[in-house]
């Protein structure tokens, strides 16, 4: 294989999603660790960060990161919300021990995850990202949003049945939607600024127009929030 020949394989591959493979692999790791070391698990994410050279993915990294330690906190605020300890219980009850010791640990590891979103708010600031605390997404907010983002992916999907014209613009659209799920670390201003210029991008397709007119319309304002703006994009 020449020069040109591998330099036509090298760019066939999606560098980002092969950070974001990589990182998957060394993070879920964390699940399947004592709580009982923290400084061990801090290691385990600094020593992930140490993987990548390039500032670019260690950004995405981080923010693949931040995703799965929030994601696992709001599975295990659920749980821990809903466990309920049983009144007079006997102390020889195995299954009902064994239940309030993985109730304890799940308020430990929530602790210590949260410790971990610290950590990594701080290493992105280190390569360039600002005011993550004043600007940042609560889980629930993230989760919202998601939820949004799915509906539009889905009707995206009715919509463009048959409509072989049309996709490479859909695949495009539907990936630039599936990355606004990743990118919440980068906090509400950067990320409504990527969000809103996935909107101008389709508002600038008028071949798209008479699919997408009176159906995906309102799920982009939804997602927004901000009707004036919105409609000023796509009328």
């Amino acid at each position: 294989m020449d020069i040109k020949e591998a330099l036509l394989f090298i760019d066939g591959l999606n560098f980002s999603e092969i950070v974001k493979r990589e990182t998957k692999e060394h993070i879920d790791i964390l699940n399947y660790m004592s709580v009982s070391d923290s400084k061990l698990f801090r290691k385990r994410v600094t020593d992930g960060i140490k993987l990548f050279y390039n500032n670019e993915d260690k950004m995405i990294y981080l923010i693949e990161a931040l995703n799965f330690f929030n994601e696992q906190i709001i599975e295990l605020e659920t749980k821990i919300n809903n466990y309920q300890e049983e009144p007079n219980e006997s102390l020889y009850d195995v299954y009902s021990y064994h239940e309030k010791q993985d109730h304890r640990d799940r308020i430990r590891r929530k602790v210590l995850y949260e410790s971990q979103i610290f950590y990594i708010v701080r290493d992105l600031e280190k390569l360039g990202v600002k005011n993550l605390e004043k600007n940042a997404f609560s889980p629930q907010q993230a989760k919202d949003l998601t939820r949004k983002i799915d509906a539009i992916l889905i009707k995206i999907d009715e919509l463009t049945v048959g409509q072989e014209v049309l996709y490479d613009f859909i695949d495009e659209l539907k990936g630039d939607f599936d990355e606004l799920k990743q990118e919440f670390p980068l906090g509400k201003k950067r990320w409504y600024q990527r969000a809103t210029g996935i909107v101008f991008e389709f508002a600038a397709n008028k071949g798209a127009d008479v699919i997408f007119e009176e159906t995906l319309k309102p799920l982009i304002k939804d997602l927004l929030q901000n009707q004036h703006i919105i409609d000023r994009l796509l009328k």
